[in-house]
C-alpha cells in the first residue's frame, strides 16, 4: 500500500467586528482589532501498514501559518495586534487500529509552536509565544 499525500494552500482574510457598542464603529472604537491576513500551507501523509496481521492507519500532518495582523488602531488602544506577525507550526501524528469489526482506537500526538513579533511592541514574544505538546486517545465505531 503506497502512501497518500495531500498538499494544500489557503489564503484567509479575517475581518473582526472591532467594536462592542451600537454607537461605535471599527474606526472610533476603543477595542482591539484582531483582523488579520493569513497564508497557510498544509501537508498530510496517510499510510496503512500491517503489523501482526492487523492494519494500522498512520497519519502525519503538518500546517504552517503566516499571519499578519492588520490593525490600524493607535498603539495605546491595540498594543497586542498593531504591527504583529505570527508564525505558527502545527504538527501531528496518529495511529488508528480496528479492535473489532466496527470499533477503532486511535492514539496521537500534536505539537504547536507560535512565534510572534511586533515592530511596535518588543514584549510580544513573551506575551504570545508558546510551545505546546498534546497527546490523545480516541475510541470510535463505524456504523
Amino acid at each position: 500500500m503506497s502512501p497518500e499525500f495531500e498538499i494544500a494552500y489557503r489564503f484567509l482574510i479575517s475581518e473582526a467586528r472591532g467594536y462592542d457598542t451600537s454607537v461605535e464603529n471599527k474606526q472610533n472604537s476603543d477595542e482591539s482589532d484582531i483582523s488579520y491576513e493569513e497564508d497557510m500551507f498544509s501537508l498530510v501523509i496517510n499510510k496503512s501498514i500491517i503489523i501482526f496481521e492487523r492494519e494500522i492507519k498512520i497519519s502525519l500532518k503538518g500546517n504552517y501559518y503566516y499571519r499578519i495582523y492588520t490593525s490600524q488602531k493607535a498603539y495605546w488602544i491595540d498594543p497586542l495586534h498593531l504591527g504583529r506577525v505570527d508564525e505558527l507550526y502545527d504538527l501531528s501524528g496518529s495511529a488508528r487500529n480496528f479492535i473489532g469489526k466496527k470499533i477503532w482506537l486511535e492514539l496521537g500526538v500534536n505539537y504547536k509552536d507560535r512565534n510572534s513579533k511586533s515592530e511596535y511592541n518588543p514584549e510580544i514574544p513573551e506575551l504570545r509565544n508558546y510551545k505546546k505538546l498534546y497527546t490523545w486517545a480516541k475510541i470510535g465505531w463505524v456504523f
